[in-house]
């Protein structure tokens, strides 16, 4: 019965290419190899389908052999390495799989005993198994071997000595060359950054399929040399590189270069190092450029880049535009799986901006932020925020204490803790609910310390990571609360 429902699985997989194998499979039933063709059922049945040629044979095999367990636990190593040997001619389909069985084979020989039968049978099939994997178990057996024939035993070592020796002049005369060849690259390299009037590079410039000989190369070359130099950069420094890199893009032909990709790679990094500036109106506007431009494929950048320019525009408070912004490319954001809930909270924070405090609210409670994601944090602070403005105090405070529910690292909490004092102080700032931010400095600072004052009598830091972000929290609510009451 098993044999049957094998051979009609493997018909429907492979139709009429595999026939060797379906005659062996019937030869099987008349040999009573029961338990092989069940096994091999269960492996077609449990894969599904969804494996190749190779693990029907080597099912085939290893289920083949451990039919004939019973001269194993006779100790009869003749029989069974007679009985392997016949078959391992026998449906030797793919080089793998035969190898497996002449490798199994020697094994089993190695246990029987006779010495100068295994030496002669390794001598027959050393050449036949080429398979790297397989070689090196074959050097296991014959050491095994080896040591069991004292009289083999210093010829093996020798050998052996003289592989490893040959193995370590090979290493260093390629590391010697590598070593040559990095060497001389490097001095090119800094030879183009002299010409160029830079020094220093973080990422080695690649040079694929360019001929550094050729003159017309040259500006190719400087451009890939001045590119890597900006990762080094920062400032200024990087801001000036950049524009340089823009007028090499411009002013000479690149063969060898994508143009419109290293226009957008050019573009978004001036406008990621103005933004690191603080010059938030000109990030936007490089941004805004990079973004504009036409590219084809490249949607991990064209997210960044998006992300990037709207971060911008909230950082220079031109909360009009960026609402704009997000609705022009909506189909864009919102097809983004990476960053999708960030993009998410740039909308909140438009809303916020704009006093459409419900629109924001709807869209929060809304939300699925993953607990295990560090954006949790952000959304839960969000929410606080919100319910604030929506003077919702009652929920604010509700949901602080849920705070209590998570553990932070110590880490974790120095980030988060930054986190929270520049949302809370922007849109103090931006609603104008508080007369003075130094009383929301001076508050903020005592509770932390007293929350450090009371580590020791926590007893641990989950109970005293709690405390802290509780009392820290809670305080900040109490604070904007009296603020507002006040105005």
């Amino acid at each position: 019965m098993y044999t049957n429902r094998a051979i009609n699985l493997l018909k429907t997989l492979y139709q009429n290419e595999q026939e060797e194998l379906l005659d062996y499979l019937r030869k099987q039933n008349k040999t009573k190899s029961y338990q092989t063709c069940k096994v091999l059922v269960k492996l077609l049945e449990k894969k599904n389908g969804n494996f190749t040629k190779e693990d029907v044979f080597y099912g085939i095999y290893k289920y083949e052999y451990a039919a004939k367990f019973d001269y194993l636990l006779r100790n009869d190593f003749r029989i069974l390495s007679r009985e392997i040997e016949e078959f391992i001619g026998s449906n030797n389909v793919f080089p793998m799989v035969g190898q497996l069985r002449m490798l199994t084979y020697l094994s089993v020989l190695l246990r029987t005993g006779d010495s100068a039968f295994f030496e002669k049978e390794y001598q027959a099939k050393d050449q036949q198994i080429t398979n790297p994997y397989l070689r090196e178990w074959l050097e296991k057996i014959y050491y095994d071997f080896s040591f069991k024939n004292l009289h083999l035993k210093d010829k093996f070592l020798l050998d052996y000595k003289q592989k490893l020796h040959e193995h370590r002049d090979n290493v260093l005369k390629n590391s010697a060359v590598k070593l040559a060849e990095l060497s001389a690259k490097q001095a090119f390299i800094n030879k183009q950054l002299e010409l160029l009037g830079v020094s220093g590079y973080q990422e080695e410039p690649s040079f694929f399929g360019i001929d550094l000989e050729d003159p017309g190369n040259a500006p190719t070359i400087q451009y890939l040399v001045l590119k890597s130099a900006t990762y080094s950069k920062s400032g200024k420094e990087a801001i000036q590189a950049l524009e340089v890199c823009s007028a090499m893009l411009n002013n000479y032909e690149h063969a060898y270069l994508v143009k419109d990709f290293e226009t957008i790679w050019v573009l978004s990094n001036q406008g990621f190092h103005y933004y690191l500036s603080g010059d938030f109106v000109k990030a936007a506007g490089y941004f805004e450029k990079a973004y504009t431009e036409p590219m084809i494929g490249q949607y991990e950048l064209r997210g960044n880049i998006l992300f990037n320019y709207i971060s911008a525009l909230l950082k220079k408070a031109d909360f009009e535009k960026a609402d704009t912004v997000m609705e022009r490319y909506k189909k864009d954001w919102q097809a983004e799986d990476r960053l999708r809930c960030r993009f998410l909270f740039q909308r909140v924070l438009i809303h916020m901006a704009l006093k459409r405090n419900k629109d924001a609210k709807q869209l929060l409670v809304t939300m699925s932020v993953p607990e295990s994601s560090y954006d949790y944090y952000y959304f839960r602070t969000l929410l606080v925020l919100i319910f604030i403005l929506n003077d919702e105090y009652e929920r604010a405070v509700m949901e602080l204490r849920n705070y209590k529910q998570i553990r932070f690292a110590l880490e974790e909490l120095g980030q988060f803790h930054k986190m929270l004092c520049y949302v809370f102080k922007y849109y103090l700032k931006l609603y104008d609910k508080a007369t003075s931010l130094g009383v929301w400095d001076d508050a903020a600072e005592k509770s932390m310390q007293d929350a450090l004052a009371r580590k020791t009598a926590a007893g641990g830091v989950a109970q005293y990571n709690d405390s802290i972000m509780l009392d820290f929290l809670t305080i900040k609510v109490e604070l904007l609360r009296k603020a507002t009451l006040h105005q």
